[in-house]
């Protein structure tokens, strides 16, 4: 039971339309962003400080080599995998069978 004067609800918050709740039950949800540089270079540098055993005083030099790394890695230019190829003649050889077979030794 609810008194009167009591307002319930979101106040700030816009309704939706139709159109709005459609679009949000068929639209996929929106992918993660990726991490900013801060959060990536403290994440390095908190593995090289587990790496050391969290031994005091090395604070600045885990943050500069990590940020290093992680520069060099973000300029560095992506490996592109070349795909070989697929020749069947090369997977199936009879030649190579008949050799293997005339080859065998009667001992």
């Amino acid at each position: 039971m609810t008194a009167k004067g009591i307002k319930m609800g979101l106040e700030n918050v816009p309704g939706q339309s139709l159109l709005d709740l459609v679009k949000f039950g068929v639209m996929p949800p929106k992918a993660p962003q990726p991490p900013t540089l801060q959060t990536m270079i403290a994440e390095a540098a908190y593995y090289r400080a587990e790496k050391r055993g969290f031994v005091p005083g090395y604070d600045q030099i885990d943050w500069l080599e990590a940020e290093k790394e992680i520069l060099a890695r973000r300029s560095a230019p992506p490996t592109q995998l070349k795909a070989k190829p697929h020749w069947p003649w090369k997977t199936f050889n009879p030649f190579a069978l008949w050799r293997k077979v005339g080859t065998a030794s009667p001992c």
